[in-house]
């Protein structure tokens, strides 16, 4: 019913007169229609056969997985790129092929997310490009699932904190970098809230005030933190363990798959902490600090769930372990930063002890790594 309800939405979008995002079943709407006029074009070319909505979907989750790749090769290199896809699209047979095709506003953001943490480190750096188009992206993120919001308001308020910081110590200097790519985001931030700011006049009681009374009003239990931080796990587990796709059921997984999965998750953080602080790779520091602020908000949030804390409601967690794994690869092949003491990459470092091709070896190694621990099949790691 979802997925029948979006493509009408869609349908609607065409004649520019959709001003609101998904339907909840309580009664209100997503925030806003970013996610149904991105689906309106494909969902037109396809009529009357209904593959748009898919095709649209596949189309969003595939451009997201680019760019992700894109930004890690302009701000680092191409090994840093290629360990990027790898690990993204590890992420990705962990989520399924099926989660990835299936039109559905709360798995449509899980991808996004990793996109919006890779602009929102770089915009960190006192990039306005980056800034403006982490504030896009977090628009579409809050329009199509209101469950990822605190997480992305949280993550823009500090941004712009650190722009302003950087903004104060350069002066105009700043907005001589990305002029151009930061204006047009900032043309498309403000364009894509218009229909939620015309329907909060032309409605009355408006979504916004329905929204407000629901999650006000509610008198019920909410789980207790130990809960919430155990399903938050289980959905930060989704790499390398797999999700089974149950979206009306709770998340499961034995402890010893949360417990391997919360040491992996923190070996690799640690691992881009230290590489990272030890090369200056302020990048990388920045990214895993994304994922370490989504661990906070993501068990905050789950304690904050109204009634049953059913997978689709915490499945965008599951971006933690993949952030890591991003910010790691950073560390080891992003150039190196100017502060005194900085080390060049572990390739650098050993061609200068003469070692040949040592930087493809290293590259290759590392993508092994993180292939081996992707693509092992999960029946082995429930043997365990």
């Amino acid at each position: 019913a979802d997925i029948a309800v979006l493509d009408l939405n869609a349908r609607r979008a065409w004649h520019l007169d959709q001003l609101l995002g998904p339907y909840s079943r309580f009664g209100w709407h997503h925030p806003g229609p970013f996610l149904v006029y991105l689906l309106a074009l494909p969902v037109r070319l396809f009529e009357p056969t209904g593959t748009g909505i898919y095709v649209g979907t596949v189309l969003i989750n595939g451009a997201v997985a680019m760019a992700a790749v894109s930004m890690m090769w302009r701000r680092a290199s191409a090994l840093a790129a290629l360990w990027a896809s790898v690990a993204v699209a590890g992420f990705s047979l962990s989520l399924t092929m099926d989660f990835l095709q299936l039109p559905w506003n709360p798995y449509l953001v899980v991808l996004p997310l990793v996109l919006f943490c890779v602009l929102w480190a770089d915009a960190l750096q006192g990039q306005p490009g980056s800034l403006a188009w982490a504030a896009v992206v977090a628009s579409y993120l809050i329009q199509t699932d209101i469950g990822v919001a605190p997480f992305c308001v949280l993550m823009i308020v500090v941004a712009v904190m650190a722009f302003g910081v950087h903004w104060w110590r350069s002066r105009n200097e700043v907005f001589v970098r990305q002029r151009t790519s930061g204006l047009i985001g900032l043309v498309v931030f403000l364009v894509c809230w218009i229909p939620s700011v015309v329907e909060l006049w032309r409605d009355s009681p408006n979504n916004l005030t329905l929204v407000w009374r629901y999650f006000t009003s509610y008198q019920g239990t909410m789980p207790p933190l130990a809960v919430a931080l155990h399903q938050s796990l289980i959905a930060m587990t989704v790499l390398p363990f797999g999700y089974d796709n149950l979206w009306d059921q709770p998340l499961a997984r034995s402890d010893t798959e949360v417990l391997l999965g919360c040491i992996g998750i923190l070996l690799i953080a640690s691992a881009a902490v230290a590489i990272g602080w030890r090369r200056r790779q302020t990048l990388a520091l920045t990214l895993t600090g994304a994922g370490g602020l989504a661990v906070v908000v993501g068990v905050f949030s789950t304690s904050r769930v109204t009634g049953t804390i059913y997978s689709y409601v915490i499945i965008w967690q599951s971006v933690v372990p993949c952030v890591f794994v991003l910010a790691l690869g950073l560390a080891m092949f992003g150039p190196a930063g100017d502060w005194v003491g900085a080390r060049s990459s572990f390739g650098q470092m050993l061609d200068e002890l003469k070692m040949p091709n040592v930087r493809v070896l290293s590259g290759v190694a590392g993508l092994v790594v993180v292939a081996a621990l992707v693509l092992v099949p999960i029946t082995v790691w429930k043997t365990l």
